[in-house]
């Protein structure tokens, strides 16, 4: 309880430090007098108040759903205009030193200032613009793999998955729809979900049963926990997947004759946040039908080289939306470890999704929402 108190102090600290910077430089910039000052001034103090005021308010007003919107595109709005104005910053600093912008620009400063002002908001609109709309139309990713075991009479077996869906007031109806007749579209055998559903009190969510129940495979749809689901209450969580006719997997495994082994861990909340207790891999693969290949769905892209280790053909993972917004996919990637997409731990075949919702702002820059489409091909070793 401690450490999360701290870390809402630093987190509210710091968002406070960048929202006052970023307004001391943009009314310095602009340079407005009188009305229009003030109307500027008190524009950057509602937009910065905005995401609190949501926090606050909760998602179950009009009021609180429209902060919400606001504030998290203001976050964006936040980060952006922060490493602008930084860089601005920085010119200026480098001019002073050396002198070695033209005498157009360092010789008028308000002329500047308003200029730099208006190329920032240009570039920043048209980020968060295209980034809205990328992230509103999830693309389908195909790979094929090869595998050793493999179920006998088949030349190919074929699985979607996806991950982050993250609905809430935000992500809704809409893009719930999108995802299930993209998923349903690929055709394929079976359909795997890599945790965080919802990002909203599973009470309120009783809505996206009959959608969820219109994914159609014919081995069926599965489901491992995210983060989300534990903070929002993982057994109610479970519990409206399993309306949907989902079969929920948490630390456990299934065997789905003459097609594949399928193991779901809950994801690494349980055990470093609710100190539950962590479930070896290899005990989980001690029913495997060894002729079958074996799948492992993991939230978080963790525990990856002891799924290799036990001899996991494949594992899927999500949770790092491919960094969302750029360049947080740097981070990620230090962050984890691994990187985006398809890759190889010893004889394991690893896929790592951006998912295919957002978190916070429903905006994507430098990282598609995606539905993974894979097909599995017996090893040419065989």
């Amino acid at each position: 309880m401690t450490s999360f108190l701290l870390f809402v102090v630093v987190a509210v600290a710091l968002y406070g430090a960048a929202n006052y910077y970023l307004y001391r430089r943009v009314v310095s910039a602009a340079c407005l007098k009188g009305k229009s000052s003030r109307i500027l001034r008190g524009s950057l103090i509602l937009l910065a108040l905005a995401y609190p005021l949501s926090r606050a308010l909760g998602t179950s007003s009009g009021v609180g759903t429209i902060c919400v919107w606001i504030g998290s595109i203001w976050v964006v709005v936040l980060a952006y205009g922060l490493a602008f104005t930084i860089i601005f910053d920085l010119i200026r600093m480098g001019d002073r030193l050396t002198g070695w912008l033209p005498a157009w620009v360092s010789s008028d400063n308000i002329q500047s200032g308003r200029l730099a002002l208006s190329l920032a908001f240009v570039v920043i609109l048209f980020f968060v613009l295209t980034g809205y709309i990328r992230g509103s139309y999830p693309v389908v990713t195909e790979h094929t793999i090869e595998v050793e075991s493999f179920p006998e009479g088949r030349e190919e077996y074929s699985i979607v998955a996806f991950s982050d869906v993250h609905l809430s007031r935000i992500n809704r109806e809409r893009m719930l729809d999108m995802v299930i007749r993209t998923a349903n579209w690929t055709g394929a055998d079976a359909c795997f979900i890599i945790g965080d559903v919802i990002s909203a009190k599973p009470e309120l969510m009783d809505w996206i049963v009959e959608p969820l129940s219109q994914l159609d495979f014919s081995d069926g749809v599965y489901f491992a926990t995210g983060n989300h689901e534990f903070y929002q209450g993982v057994g109610l969580a479970s519990e409206l997947l399993r309306k949907a006719g989902i079969t929920v997997l948490r630390d456990s495994s299934i065997v789905v004759e003459g097609a594949f082994n399928l193991i779901g861990l809950d994801d690494l909340t349980g055990t470093t946040q609710l100190r539950l207790p962590k479930t070896p891999i290899v005990r989980l693969m001690s029913g495997n039908d060894p002729s079958l290949p074996t799948i492992l769905l993991h939230h978080t892209p963790d525990r990856i080289e002891e799924a290799a280790d036990a001899g996991v053909d494949l594992m899927l993972s999500g949770h790092t939306h491919g960094g969302q917004i750029w360049p947080a996919n740097y981070l990620m990637r230090i962050r984890y470890g691994v990187k985006q997409g398809l890759s190889k731990f010893g004889e394991m075949y690893f896929y790592l999704t951006n998912g295919v919702g957002t978190f916070g702002p429903p905006v994507r820059i430098g990282a598609k929402p995606e539905i993974v489409n894979l097909t599995l091909v017996p090893s040419q070793k065989n």
